[in-house]
C-alpha cells in the first residue's frame, strides 16, 4: 500500500490526529509525520511510542519549515544534531513569498545547515522532504548535484526548473491537490515515471475544500495514468518500486 511522504498529521481536527493514525494503520498506507519545528519532533515520537495503532507504519521526519526560518533559526543546530539520528529530514528549503533580504538569508543559513549536515553523513544518507514554492532554482542550486534521495515536494516551479529538475534526476511528490489542478497535471505529466511518490500534504492540501488525508492518495494513480498514457496496474506498480527504492525496509514496522 502507499506511503504518505508528507503529511502533517497533528494538524488534523477532523479526523483528529489519533484518528488519521488509525485510518492509516486500517488501510496499510505508511506517513511520513513531517515536522515545522524541531521542537516538535519529541512530541510526536512521545505520541507514536505511547499510542501507536496495531499495524502502524509511520516514521517522523525531524524538520524546519522556511516560513518559520526568520522567527526560529535559533533551532537550526538543534535541528542538525537530530539528523546525525533520524533517517527522514522534512520539512525543509526555501520560500519564496517574503523576498526580502533579511528572510531570504534566513532561509538560506537554515538550508545550508541542514545540507552540510546531511553531507557530513554520506549525501545519500538521509530522504529529504523539500519546499521549493517560488524557489525552485535556488532550492536546486543548493542542492547541486548531491543528495540523491532529496524529494522536491508538491512542486510549482516554471518550465526550465521542472526542466533541470528532471534532467538531474530529482525525486518528486505529488497529492490530489495537485491533481485537481491544469498546473499540477501539466508538471506531472512531465515527471519521470520512476522518480514520483505520492502525498497528501494534508490537512493543508485542499480538495473541494477538505483537507487531503493519506488513505485518499490512491486518486492519483488514475491521473498519472492518464498523463503518462500507461495502465493503472502499471502505474501503482511503478510507485510502489519507487517508494521501495527512496525509503528501503523504513516502513516496515512503526519506530
Amino acid at each position: 500500500m502507499w506511503i504518505d511522504t508528507h503529511c502533517h498529521v497533528e494538524a488534523y481536527e477532523d479526523p483528529s490526529p489519533e484518528g488519521v493514525l488509525k485510518r492509516c494503520a486500517k488501510d496499510g498506507v505508511g506517513v511520513v509525520w513531517v515536522t515545522t519545528l524541531p521542537e516538535q519532533v519529541a512530541g510526536f515520537h512521545a505520541t507514536l511510542a505511547s499510542d501507536s495503532p496495531p499495524g502502524l507504519r509511520a516514521q517522523i521526519a525531524a524538520g524546519l519549515h522556511p516560513m518559520h526560518a526568520h522567527t526560529h533559526g535559533d533551532q537550526r543546530d538543534a535541528l542538525c544534531e537530530m539528523i546525525e539520528s533520524t533517517p527522514l529530514v522534512g520539512e525543509v528549503g526555501l520560500d519564496g513569498v517574503d523576498e526580502s533580504a533579511e528572510i531570504q538569508e534566513a532561509q538560506r543559513r537554515v538550508f545550508s545547515g541542514v545540507l552540510e549536515a546531511c553531507a557530513k553523513l554520506g549525501d545519500d544518507a538521509r530522504v529529504l522532504s523539500v519546499h521549493s514554492r517560488r524557489a525552485a532554482e535556488p532550492v536546486l542550486d543548493m542542492l547541486g548535484g548531491g543528495f540523491p534521495r532529496a524529494v522536491l515536494h508538491w512542486f510549482s516551479g516554471d518550465d526550465a526548473a521542472l526542466k533541470r529538475a528532471v534532467s538531474e534526476r530529482r525525486w518528486f511528490s505529488v497529492n490530489p491537490a495537485m491533481a485537481s489542478s491544469a498546473k499540477g497535471r501539466k508538471i506531472m505529466r512531465a515527471l519521470p515515471p520512476d522518480r514520483v511518490v505520492l502525498e497528501s500534504d494534508g490537512p493543508y492540501a485542499l480538495v473541494d475544500g477538505q483537507g487531503v488525508t493519506p488513505w485518499r492518495l490512491g486518486g492519483v494513480i488514475p491521473v498519472l495514468a492518464s498523463l503518462w498514457e500507461q495502465p493503472q496496474n502499471r502505474v501503482a506498480a511503478q510507485i510502489e518500486e519507487n517508494e521501495q527504492a527512496l525509503f528501503g525496509a523504513l516502513f516496515a514496522t512503526t519506530p
